[in-house]
């Protein structure tokens, strides 16, 4: 008997399916459906992988290298993402700080330096050398050298300079201390971002923290499901130093102290407990003592100020340290006013409105 074939060719491929017209019904229905399935899913990937150029490309032209993308600087420049650049500026030029003192120094001087960048579209970086690069995470790190670079140094350490709004166009190295919450204020979500903690001191920070918390629950009766933890930065061992004094510096008086803890005890009712950081723990024994009152352990800087940053409201006195301890926590912040002395060294450089934020309350001696 002689046979009648239909031929149904696989578009990518010299694959063919025979379908005998004489086969069984239900064996040629199973055949047409099974052809109809290789053919979809053909034209599916192929769809596929043209949507998918499209969205590379959509992502190469639509995402520069901009403050919002956790890379490493040195990713930017070699995947040439930094070509955003607004009115013709060169793509090329770049952007570090002269970072120096301790933690809460750093900090700002990386922060600023963020916000400056972010304003006048360049690559930001900082050295690795850098204390903060060892406990966060989200930094923009590089070493390149600096030689023939422009410097740029502010006016006064805690006054936001306009001049920063418009650097020249060159490759920048920034020195100053950068004290202003004004040059970052725009990117306040990024700079959160930049200073999560790395893990093994997360993982620190969390033993750390809930120690304090379990321990904390024994000494008062309060509902532990609506307790509300107060952080208090006190300040005080450099403070005293003659040096530092004759220049500004001074501690918070205890006065102000008392009357910071009474503020939040109205504000928030009797469900709340202060924790007490600081580098003076025997002088915050004898003087801070209440039942609602726990005296936090010693620790690593960085420890004691992720553990402000956990808290749901912050007491700051002076320095830099408990600024930032304030900011990462989020919350309701009070803060000295008599910080730094009227009439000093220190006050000459010092702008209270560019240096606290305008929603913290400041209370006096």
């Amino acid at each position: 008997m002689h046979m009648v074939c239909h031929m149904v060719m696989w578009p990518s491929s010299d694959v063919t399916c025979r379908l005998p017209s004489s086969a069984d019904p239900l064996q040629r229905m199973v055949m047409l459906a099974f052809t109809l399935f290789l053919l979809g899913m053909f034209l599916m990937n192929a769809h596929i992988g043209d949507l998918h150029q499209q969205d590379q490309s959509s992502f190469q032209n639509s995402h520069p290298c901009s403050l919002r993308f956790p890379l490493q600087v040195a990713d930017c420049l070699t995947s040439g993402i930094s070509s955003n650049t607004p009115h013709g500026k060169d793509k090329k030029h770049m952007l570090t700080v002269l970072a120096s003192g301790r933690l809460g120094n750093q900090m700002f001087q990386y922060a600023s330096l963020l916000g400056i960048a972010h304003k006048n579209q360049r690559v930001a970086f900082i050295s690795s050398k850098l204390e903060i690069v060892r406990y966060f995470s989200g930094l923009y790190v590089d070493d390149r050298p600096l030689q023939g670079w422009q410097q740029v140094t502010e006016d006064q350490y805690a006054v936001c300079d306009p001049r920063m709004n418009g650097l020249p166009l060159a490759n920048i190295k920034l020195h100053g201390f950068l004290q202003s919450w004004h040059y970052f204020t725009d990117i306040t979500t990024e700079v959160r971002r930049a200073f999560q903690l790395k893990r093994p001191i997360q993982k620190q920070l969390k033993t750390f923290f809930h120690m304090h918390i379990r321990q904390s629950m024994k000494n008062i009766t309060k509902n532990t499901r609506n307790v509300i933890k107060i952080g208090v930065h006190v300040r005080r061992a450099d403070m005293l130093d003659p040096r530092e004094q004759a220049r500004g510096y001074e501690c918070a008086p205890l006065s102000y102290l008392l009357k910071a803890l009474q503020y939040m005890r109205s504000k928030f009712g009797g469900q709340s407990i202060f924790f007490v950081v600081s580098d003076d723990l025997e002088w915050c024994k004898k003087n801070l003592d209440g039942e609602d009152v726990q005296i936090v352990a010693a620790a690593a800087p960085v420890i004691h100020l992720g553990f402000l940053g956990m808290c749901d409201h912050v007491i700051m006195t002076v320095g830099t340290f408990g600024w930032w301890g304030a900011f990462l926590s989020g919350g309701h912040v009070v803060y000295y006013d008599g910080y730094p002395r009227h009439g000093s060294e220190m006050a000459k450089g010092f702008q209270s409105t560019d240096f606290f934020f305008p929603q913290w309350v400041p209370i006096g001696a």
